[in-house]
């Protein structure tokens, strides 16, 4: 599988968002027509 993003789901959320992987790109919220991806690099 190939995705064009991943959920945050709540065992990120629990387990800290510092261990997201930099190379995935991840989204906050799918409630939105227009996706916000999660930028990792403002995360630190």
């Amino acid at each position: 599988m190939n995705p064009e993003a991943v959920l945050v789901g709540p065992n990120e959320w629990k387990n800290g968002l510092k261990w997201l992987d930099s190379k995935i790109p991840y989204i906050l919220s799918n409630q939105n027509t227009k996706l916000n991806f999660f930028n990792l690099k403002n995360s630190s």
